[in-house]
């Protein structure tokens, strides 16, 4: 599933930067409807592998792997934190803030690594997933502190609350028919 966005935003990474020297005005809409599109994708994903994640793993591993199905649950809410990361990174990349983009991953990562030493041994997978999502949370606030001046500028009930509201949906739906 990160293949995904990888491949978005990698892709658009070219044109965006050229955007950035011919029309920078027209990049906050851009931005906006690029974060629309990666939410869109990224919170079904989340919502629906999160209700269906027993049957996932019951699935593909079998029995042996009951013990991932809480891990697998939490897990798949790093997705929508990995897609904005990613994007919000070549945004930073293309304002030429490089060093601030390494900052951050440094320190996101270094936090990963202490509080996995820290709390894996004692509390096991689920710690290991609740620190992958958590550092992700990290990095993204990051992220938003060094773009906050263009964020402010974004309609966030058609970012966010939109893609949020249909995952929503579609997971009651989803929630209701798995037995089915």
């Amino acid at each position: 599933i990160a293949v995904i966005s990888n491949i978005l935003n990698t892709s658009l990474y070219p044109s965006l930067t050229r955007q950035a020297t011919t029309y920078p005005q027209t990049l906050p809409a851009i931005y906006e409807r690029v974060l629309l599109y990666l939410l869109a994708i990224a919170l079904p994903i989340a919502v629906g592998g999160s209700i269906l994640a027993d049957q996932l793993v019951m699935f593909l591993y079998g029995d042996g792997y009951t013990d991932a199905m809480q891990a697998l649950r939490i897990l798949l809410w790093v997705i929508p934190f990995m897609f904005c990361t990613e994007f919000l990174g070549y945004v930073i990349l293309i304002m030429g803030a490089e060093k601030r983009v390494a900052r951050a991953i440094i320190l996101s990562t270094t936090l990963n690594v202490a509080l996995n030493l820290l709390l894996i041994p004692r509390f096991g997978l689920l710690a290991a997933a609740v620190m992958t999502v958590v550092t992700e949370a990290i990095l993204l606030a990051q992220y938003g502190w060094l773009l906050r001046d263009l964020l402010q500028e974004m309609d966030w009930g058609r970012v966010f609350w939109r893609p949020l509201t249909a995952a929503a949906i579609m997971g009651i739906v989803v929630f209701f028919l798995q037995g089915i």
